[in-house]
C-alpha cells in the first residue's frame, strides 16, 4: 500500500502544471512622481511567491505604494517542478 501512495504521490507531483505569471502592473498604468499606485498580481499554479523578497503567499493580490523615485518591482513565483519570475519598472516622470 505505501509503494502505491508514493508512485501516485510521485505521478502527481510530476504532472503539475508550469508556474506562469499571468499579470504583473500597476494602477494606474502611467503614474508620476508623487502619485500612490498599486502594484497587482496573478499567478497560476504556485506554491510560493514573493515580491521583492516579501512572501506574499498568495497567488493574486496587489500593494498601495507612493511612488516617489523610479522603482523596480520583482514577483518570484515557485511551483513543485517550475518557477517564473518577471520585474516591472516604474518610472516616477
Amino acid at each position: 500500500m505505501k509503494k502505491i501512495v508514493l508512485l501516485l504521490a510521485v505521478f502527481l507531483i510530476g504532472c503539475s502544471d508550469p508556474v506562469r505569471i499571468v499579470k504583473f502592473n500597476t494602477l494606474p498604468e502611467i503614474p508620476f512622481k508623487g502619485d500612490t499606485v498599486w502594484v497587482y498580481w496573478l499567478v497560476e499554479n504556485a506554491t510560493s511567491v514573493t515580491l521583492d523578497g516579501v512572501d506574499v503567499n498568495t497567488d493574486s493580490g496587489a500593494v498601495k505604494v507612493l511612488l516617489d523615485r523610479t522603482r523596480t518591482f520583482e514577483l518570484k513565483a515557485k511551483g513543485p517542478r517550475s518557477e517564473a519570475s518577471n520585474k516591472l519598472n516604474i518610472v516616477a516622470e
